[in-house]
């Protein structure tokens, strides 16, 4: 994958995806929060946004994740590690969100099935840019095996070469 993951200006796909995400939810984040308000951080306040439960304690968080994202992208290894991030915490709200739904007082981030859906995308997508971005050489050319592998040296005398087969 190394070299495919570059656009223009040696800007990293990861980088470019982690921008969009932190930028997507930072405009989630806003949005719920201009319709919700800030007054009963974890009720079900029968706010929804594009057909998601929202209350402003799940605004909060992905006004957090959004500039998370928003300050990461900018180097291909915090990119990664914001993909780690939406990893754990995506699947662990997917998995909290398959058990609370129907459940109120459990539900505070007012969790529903098109929520949950989301959030395993998020997750997904979150695996990608960490292992999209991945610097490492492919399993079978590893640098210490390269080196040991290699031709020798054009600067090291022929008489020599020579001289060590005998």
């Amino acid at each position: 994958m190394v070299g495919a993951t570059t656009a223009r200006g040696g800007t990293r796909l990861p980088q470019i995806t982690a921008f969009l995400l932190g930028a997507a939810f930072t405009v989630n984040g806003m949005a719920g929060f201009a319709i919700t308000g800030v007054e009963d951080f974890t009720a079900h306040t029968g706010h929804d946004l594009l057909g998601f439960n929202i209350n402003p304690l799940h605004n909060l968080v992905h006004l957090t994740i959004g500039v998370v994202g928003l300050l990461t992208c900018w180097r291909p290894a915090s990119a990664r590690l914001f993909g780690w991030l939406l990893v754990i915490g995506y699947g662990s709200v997917l998995t909290y969100g398959i058990f609370v739904i129907g459940d109120p007082k459990l539900n505070i981030l007012a969790l529903n099935a098109a929520d949950n859906v989301l959030h395993g995308f998020a997750a997904f997508a979150g695996l990608l840019i960490a292992m999209w971005g991945s610097d490492r050489p492919p399993a079978g050319r590893r640098p210490a095996v390269a080196a040991l592998t290699a031709a020798p040296h054009r600067h090291e005398p022929q008489h020599a070469a020579r001289r060590s087969h005998r």
